[in-house]
């Protein structure tokens, strides 16, 4: 899967997670209102929660490849001695 894909896929479980953050937080008040017990529907909002932040780290991860991954490509058109040699990187 090539940067751009993995950028987008992460974008869109970045997305689903966030609405499931939005769901499991009423779930939560209507248990709170309804007098039921929240403990495990919290438990559950914390594991999304963590979730989230692990997507949002990989994003950073994966937009941080591509901008040195593209200042590698930029410094071979540049005039390097090698430039006609393809810029790799293993991911």
């Amino acid at each position: 899967m090539r940067e751009r894909e993995h950028l987008a896929q992460v974008d869109r479980f970045i997305a689903e997670c966030k609405n499931r953050i939005a769901r499991q937080r009423d779930v939560i008040a209507s248990a709170f209102q309804k007098g039921r017990g929240t403990e495990v529907p919290v438990s559950m909002l914390r594991v999304l929660e963590a979730s989230l932040s692990a997507f949002e780290g990989h994003r950073l991860l994966i937009v941080d490849r591509q901008k040195k991954h593209g200042a590698a490509i930029v410094h071979h058109k540049a005039g390097s001695a090698n430039a006609f040699l393809p810029c790799r990187k293993a991911f």
